[in-house]
């Protein structure tokens, strides 16, 4: 049988090399289907973790042996791309996946590229080394990318986002669209893999763009005395050109802070500065100093010394309602008091514990405190980063001496500073 038919019948295998953010919501959507998925993992604790979560379904297995991938029609990969510490991209793991899993490929299955990287990826590094294990594309076997558009939190189905896919031949586009077809409600195909790479790079540089904006924007209406917040809110009433970003202390997660600088690092090769790009970056990137120092200026107005006061920080996550702290501007501001010998605890009903790092050494391991009275009492100061729907707000106002609301959870009154 075919792979096409196979597909049709829905009678494939389906490989999924890396379970994390990405790759465990995807295998649990495919299985829904009753198509049989194996998701592959190098950490043996979340594997096992995973089996445990999905012990009553028949569909979907979790392991740490490539060597299932040699039953598979369908191989995805949602392996993680990091940044190193040039900024440039790190996509180790990827290469060293595919070296792992050349002795266990074989004619006629279908590869399928998932995770977020710059454009030309597909094309220039998973094409050779396929073409190099002697099959051919197009006609033995198939490549194609598809970016994943997973946004923890964000209340929507996974099916009901659109998915963007290509192929590397005629051939491989129409494998590639049938499959998607049978979980996801809309499939959009683009033209090639490098425009599906560049699609989702375009994305997150969109929004890492008017975040930043926004962001500078907050700083500019601090120093005009204007709640940034009502000038947003004025505009946003505007029923077109104008989409609304909220401020905030930073950016965060895999996908905004990371991925445009793969689009800047690969633009080096036509001699294009993306300047852009990298001016959002670094406004985005000074957001927990500006807060430290609007804290700090606050303060000293008001004749308090910061070294002798205690903190209380909301939220240890990027973003609210998850437990995700990838590059959580949350984190960074941590890591500033701590460096500074400021007292502070912090409370996240997501988040247990977390690692602060100073030179990229861990310092310490600091554990989510509860919102006693006891703490509340010794912590008079609040500053909330991340804005949880299960922190208890009016507790916090009641209790506190002074907020610091960098996410607009409260309405400005003196006990409340917009930061």
């Amino acid at each position: 049988m075919n792979l096409n038919t196979k597909i049709k019948n829905k009678e494939i295998k389906v490989f999924i090399a890396g379970c994390g953010y990405t790759g465990y919501p995807l295998a649990k959507l495919i299985s829904k289907n009753r198509i049989k998925v194996v998701g592959y993992d190098i950490d043996k604790d979340l594997i096992k973790k995973l089996n445990s979560l999905e012990i009553k379904n028949p569909y979907i297995k979790f392991t740490d042996k490539i060597s299932s991938l040699k039953n598979s029609d369908i191989i995805l990969i949602s392996l993680p791309t990091p940044l190193t510490k040039n900024l440039d991209p790190d996509i180790s793991s990827i290469e060293n996946f595919l070296l792992k899993s050349k002795k266990f490929l074989k004619k006629n299955q279908l590869m399928i590229l998932e995770s977020t990287t710059y454009p030309g990826t597909t094309d220039e590094v998973i094409k050779p080394f396929i073409e190099k294990s002697n099959f051919i594309l197009g006609k033995n076997y198939y490549l194609g990318y598809s970016p994943e558009r997973i946004d923890p939190g964000r209340k929507i189905e996974l099916n009901e986002i659109p998915k963007l896919c290509s192929g590397t031949t005629l051939k491989c586009k129409e494998l590639i669209y049938s499959f998607f077809k049978i979980f996801i409600k809309k499939v959009i195909l683009l033209s090639n893999n490098k425009t599906a790479e560049f699609s989702k790079i375009y994305e997150n540089i969109f929004r890492a763009v008017n975040i930043s904006l926004v962001n500078e924007i907050k700083m500019i209406s601090d120093k005009f005395g204007v709640k940034v917040r009502e000038v947003i809110d004025a505009a946003s009433s505007k029923p077109y050109g104008f989409k609304k970003f909220d401020p905030g202390p930073g950016i965060g997660g895999h996908c905004i802070p990371v991925d445009p600088f793969y689009l800047t690092w690969k633009a080096k090769e036509f001699n294009i500065h993306t300047r852009f790009i990298e001016l959002a970056g670094e406004i985005n990137n000074q957001m927990p100093n500006w807060i430290f120092e609007k804290i700090n200026s606050t303060l000293s107005k008001k004749n308090i010394f910061i070294k002798k006061s205690n903190f209380l920080i909301i939220g240890a996550s990027y973003k609210k309602n998850i437990g995700d702290t990838r590059e959580s501007p949350s984190i960074k501001f941590m890591e500033l008091l701590y460096k500074n010998k400021i007292k502070f605890i912090f409370h996240d009903p997501f988040v247990k514990k977390i690692k602060l790092k100073i030179n990229n050494k861990i310092v310490i391991n600091k554990k989510s405190q509860d919102l006693s009275n006891t703490n509340l009492k010794k912590y008079k100061f609040v500053i909330i980063l991340t804005n949880h729907d299960k922190i208890n707000y009016l507790k916090l106002k009641q209790k506190s001496k002074l907020i610091f609301d960098s996410r607009g959870v409260f309405e400005k009154n003196p006990k409340i500073i917009d930061i």
